[in-house]
């Protein structure tokens, strides 16, 4: 799913972080349209989202965002409204089968169908006038037969047109959201299926060490979809402990079986013959194949001349004849 594979890659991009030990989970509460962390001065961490969306508690301090659209629909874009923060980490889909980091400022770095976003903000620290780094993580959920994926508002709009409204507009217009909205797609991905009434569509946790927060972030939404296992809970298949050969490595998407054959006879020879071989892409076809050449018609026979018709006709019905005596005596006997 994609929080494995967000989990993964963002703890991959965390370990380049120093270790934090801080305190776990502060809890959220969404107030009117406001998201903010719970108690009196509370910092927000969205402001203005659409009132279609509602709030039910994770368990850990976390909420779980769900859509309650007025009218069935097979696919709709949320407003998240203003996003606050320092900084933030995004994974997007950035192909049909993979995921890239993006980092940024605003919500107007977070790419097209991003599967995962964890940001740092100011929260108010126990001393008068101090602040102290905040962390929230916003998964995207799969629930049923509603997919939901994060971006910048306005992702619809010319790239040029967006560096604009980022860079410009804001100072001419102090109130333009455009350059710090954030969006939620939500879709069935079928015109004919209606995206589910009260779907979960978006968790959202906050804490002060990253590492903690994703880790319990991913086991919280395991948990309440029942779709899926963390990382943490999935055992070492035994191919990890072996030494394997991935075909992507020698021939990218191009692979044929004598060239596998190849390659495992060629590291045989080397002294490191692979337990494991993988076929990655390239081995299936993912295009139409192309259409069988049409065949010759079979050449049209020649009519017998008519006297031989009538003696043709005796033969067959002597045949006929013959096979039916043969099988009744078989029966006979």
């Amino acid at each position: 799913s994609g929080a494995v594979e967000s989990e993964s890659l963002c703890t991959q991009m965390l370990a380049l972080l120093p270790t934090l030990h801080l305190s776990s989970a502060a809890p959220l509460t969404l107030e009117g349209s406001t998201l903010r962390l719970a108690g009196a001065g509370g910092s927000v961490l969205l402001e203005g989202m659409d009132r279609s969306l509602r709030a039910s508690p994770s368990g850990t301090g976390g909420v779980f965002l769900h859509g309650d659209f007025r009218e069935p629909m097979a696919a709709a874009d949320v407003s998240l409204g203003t996003l606050h923060c320092r900084r933030l980490l995004s994974t997007a889909r950035c192909t049909r089968y993979w995921m890239a980091p993006a980092v940024g400022d605003s919500a107007a770095d977070v790419p097209l169908d991003s599967q995962m976003v964890l940001l740092e903000f100011a929260a108010a620290a126990p001393r008068v006038g101090a602040e102290a780094a905040c962390y929230a993580l916003m998964l995207p959920l799969v629930d049923r037969e509603a997919r939901s994926s994060l971006s910048a508002a306005g992702m619809s709009l010319p790239r040029f047109v967006r560096r604009l409204s980022r860079r410009l507009l804001p100072r001419l217009l102090p109130r333009f959201r455009l350059a710090r909205g954030l969006s939620l797609h939500v879709e069935s991905g079928d015109e004919a299926v209606r995206v589910p009434a009260g779907a979960c569509l978006l968790y959202v946790a906050a804490g002060a060490d990253p590492y903690e927060l994703l880790a319990r972030g991913v086991a919280e939404v395991a948990a309440r979809l029942g779709t899926f296992a963390p990382r943490a809970a999935k055992p070492v298949p035994p191919s990890a402990d072996v030494f394997g050969w991935c075909t992507w490595d020698g021939f990218y998407s191009r692979v044929a079986p004598e060239d596998v054959l190849a390659g495992a006879a060629s590291l045989n020879e080397a002294g490191v013959p692979p337990r494991l071989i993988v076929l990655d892409d390239g081995w299936q076809t993912v295009t139409p194949s192309p259409p069988p050449a049409a065949a010759e018609p079979a050449p049209e026979r020649a009519p017998a001349p008519a006297p031989v018709r009538p003696a043709l006709a005796e033969a067959a019905a002597a045949e006929e004849a013959a096979a039916g005596q043969a099988a009744v005596g078989q029966v006979a006997v």
